[in-house]
């Protein structure tokens, strides 16, 4: 994929965003506040935190090569989506405008990195070689990976 379509894709994408999150965003904040007692954003924070490891279990389950139904992904990612949402709304946090920022904040930094002959992507993520080592005791060399957990971060991490 070339740069102008990327850059296509990702303008699109913030458009989407900025079009139908609002009203989402909204409606989740009108239904927790009409139908749940009052929470504070730490208690939202701490649900998300719950909500992500729960998601992120069955994925390391699957990994492990154990059969988890997609409809328990499908439950703990919705899940994770609610708390996003009350999280974000406790806090006064606008997920569109946020969202949109960082989608562009992606974009001109991968293109960036793309320009550079830097850019190996793997989605959103960023896998790159931390360092090699080989064995004292075989011939065996050892590459560690990184994956950053963050969306292409704007500082390699310090060895």
């Amino acid at each position: 994929m070339n740069s102008k379509q990327s850059i296509e894709l990702s303008e699109k994408l913030i458009d989407s965003v900025q079009k139908a999150l609002p009203g989402i965003q909204h409606n989740f904040d009108e239904y927790q506040n009409a139908c749940f007692p009052a929470r504070s954003p730490e208690f939202f924070c701490l649900e998300l935190c719950g909500e992500a490891g729960e998601l992120a279990n069955l994925e390391k389950k699957r990994w492990k090569g154990k059969s988890i139904a997609d409809e328990r992904i499908a439950d703990e990612a919705a899940d994770v989506f609610i708390a996003l949402c009350n999280y974000a709304n406790a806090r006064g946090v606008n997920l569109a405008e946020a969202v949109s920022l960082k989608l562009d904040a992606i974009e001109k930094k991968r293109s960036r990195l793309e320009g550079e002959g830097k850019c190996i992507g793997i989605n959103f993520y960023s896998l790159r070689v931390r360092h090699s080592e080989r064995s004292e005791d075989s011939n065996h060399v050892y590459l560690y990976y990184v994956v950053q957990a963050t969306i292409l971060r704007s500082q390699t991490p310090s060895e």
